[in-house]
C-alpha cells in the first residue's frame, strides 16, 4: 500500500519540478515584457513611437515573422487605440502608435492559424 502512495507523491513533485522549470525559461530576448500564451511565448517591447510583439513557440524556437498576424489595442486614459502589427525582423511583428502611461496593451495573434491573445500592464 505505500508503494503506489510513494510512487504518485514521486510523480507528483516530477511533474511540479518540470512545470517550475519551464516557467523559469521565459526570458525577454529583447528587453519586453514576456509572457506564455496558448503555448507561445509572447514577448511584448514597448517604444515611444510604437510597439514590437516577438513569438517564439512553446519551446522558445523563433517562430518567423511572415507567420504572424495581428494587432495590439492600447488602454489608456479613457482611450482605445488599435495599432496592426506588420512583419519586422526574425520573429516579430511591429506597428506605429503612441503608447500612453501606464497603459493596459490587449494583443491580438493569430501564430500559424492559431489565435493567440493576452494583456500586458506598461510601467510606463
Amino acid at each position: 500500500m505505500k508503494k503506489p502512495l510513494a510512487l504518485i507523491t514521486l510523480a507528483a513533485a516530477l511533474g511540479a519540478t518540470q512545470a517550475s522549470a519551464h516557467e523559469t525559461n521565459l526570458k525577454p530576448r529583447h528587453g519586453g515584457m514576456i509572457r506564455e500564451l496558448n503555448e507561445h511565448q509572447v514577448e511584448l517591447v514597448l517604444a515611444k513611437d510604437g510597439v514590437r510583439v516577438c513569438v517564439n513557440d512553446h519551446d522558445g524556437k523563433p517562430i518567423a515573422a511572415n507567420k504572424i498576424t495581428g494587432k495590439v489595442t492600447v488602454l489608456a486614459a479613457g482611450k482605445k487605440i488599435d495599432i496592426e502589427l506588420k512583419a519586422d525582423k526574425d520573429n516579430c511583428v511591429a506597428g506605429a502608435g503612441e503608447i500612453g502611461a501606464k497603459a493596459t496593451v490587449v494583443v491580438a495573434l493569430v501564430v500559424n492559424g492559431v489565435t493567440v491573445s493576452g494583456r500586458f500592464r506598461s510601467a510606463k
